[in-house]
Order: C-alpha cells, then structure tokens, then sequence
C-alpha cells in the first residue's frame, strides 16, 4: 500500500497494540507514509444538506456520529443528498472515493483509518491525510466567519450544522444531536442519538491552530474510549482506543510517525 507525495512533509502510520495479558510475538506490515497538509486560506463551508443514512453496500466512508433515529421530518424544500452509483452526489456533483487503510471491528468501539476523498468545497480543510481527504474516525468542526454557525464535518460528503441561539447551539432540520459549547475547558461535546459523546478543541487562541476545531476524544454509551494525543504544534501523533472486559483493560494505538521518517511499521500486539 503506498501514497504519492504531492507536498514534501510526510508523516506515517504504526499500529500497536497494548494488554495486560501475556505478550506474544509481534506483526509488521511497511506501510509508505501518508502526507499532510494545511491550508492557507480557509474556503467556504461546505453547503447545507440532510444527512443520509447509507446502509446499503455502496461505497459509503461511515460516520462516527450515530445515525438518528425514528422519524425526522426535514424542513420543507431542504435538497436531499442523494447519489448515483458511480458514485456522484446528484445535488452538487461531489464524489465518494474511500479507502480504508485500518480496520479493527472485534472490541468496544470500531475503529482505524477510513479516509474519503472528496472535491467538494468546504469538507477537507486543515485535514492530515493529503490534499482532499477526509479521516471518518477524526471528525473535526468549522466554523462561519460570524462564529454563530458550527459545523461537524464527519467525512468528504457529510455536514452537520448547529446555528447558535439564545439558549446555546441547535441543530437544523429537527436533528437530536446536541452540541454544547464548554466554554471552560476549550471544548465542543457533540451527543449524538445514540448517546456517544464526542469532543472537540474549541477555537480558543491558546491552542495552536493545527488543533483548534479538531477531534479530542470519543466515548460511546457503553464507556469504550477512542483518544488522540498530539504534538506541542497541534498536529495528532498518536490514537488510542480503549476497552474493558471483566478485569482486562486492552489499549491499541497507531501512531503517524514524525515527518522525519519516510516509512513507519505497522504492527500489532495481539494479548
């Protein structure tokens, strides 16, 4: 598996895999390393359209916020975000190219790498994975120019959107996710229906702009944990997922190796 360089600074993967239980022997796999990019000017946000909930086999990237559930009526002459099979989104003619680099679905909560390119306006931006590319299991926020609009963007075809109001953060066409706004920790926690929490770094000053809007930290309702850790520039260095069962706590980890090194190893620690 291999990644052309189009921007010079480089960064990798490596997967690992930590338990309490007895260590066994290790498993690599060389993995080219996968580039990043920040983007001098901020576009525009991406355009306001319901969310669909694919659950057919079509080459759907996923989304870490929950799906709604029971019946949501949306606002009349809200455009819907269908697609055809190629795939093309018929509203704006914006792709859904996925690739799936990590996988790991057998404990707590499903996680890896799902990265979705797209070439819509507004979806990748200040993202770690190249030109255009979206991550589905690092969601990270935008905001509008007057700040009273808060977006999740959740992969490269898929924007939640929250207007601010008297009473805190909504969101439109009668979705229940709910977004709150923690203004003493520097935080956003976006509640999904399904109860998962996830959490954002606001867009306060003290952070550096690398991190400001991005993922923190997941939990879903059963208490399995996905966490990032990240370098004194903002950029995410390490992801780490968490589960209990009985006694035995098993962390796995994979970390984007520094832009020093061109390869990184992937492996895994199997207890």
């Amino acid at each position: 598996m291999s990644f052309s360089s189009f921007f010079g600074v480089r960064r990798g993967l490596k997967f690992k895999r930590l338990s309490r239980k007895a260590m066994q022997p290790r498993l690599f796999l060389e993995l080219e390393s996968l580039e990043e990019r920040v983007l001098p000017a901020l576009p525009s946000l991406p355009p306001y359209l319901l969310v669909s909930d694919c659950s057919c086999s079509c080459n759907d990237p996923g989304d870490l916020i929950a799906p709604q559930r029971g019946l949501v009526t949306p606002p009349a002459g809200s455009p819907g975000s269908g697609a055809s099979s190629y795939p093309v989104r018929y509203f704006d003619g914006v792709v859904k190219i996925v690739g799936r680099d990590l996988e790991s679905d057998g404990y707590g909560v499903p996680w890896g790498q799902t990265r979705s390119w797209t070439n819509g306006v507004g979806y990748a931006v200040n993202t770690t994975n190249g030109n255009g590319w979206v991550v589905t299991q690092q969601p990270y926020l935008r905001r509008s120019d007057a700040h009273d609009v808060v977006v999740p963007i959740s992969n490269g075809t898929t924007a939640r959107f929250f207007d601010l109001g008297a009473v805190g953060y909504r969101a439109r066409a009668y979705y229940q996710d709910q977004l709150t706004d923690d203004t003493t920790n520097h935080v956003f926690v976006l509640t999904d229906s399904a109860g998962d929490k996830i959490s954002f770094y606001d867009f306060d000053a003290s952070y550096p702009s690398a991190q400001q809007g991005q993922f923190k930290n997941y939990t879903d309702a059963e208490g399995n944990t996905v966490s990032v850790t990240r370098l004194v520039g903002g950029m995410m260095s390490e992801v780490q997922r968490s589960f209990t069962v009985g006694s035995d706590t098993t962390t796995e980890s994979y970390e984007y190796c520094p832009p020093s090194r061109n390869v990184c190893r992937f492996g895994s620690l199997i207890g």
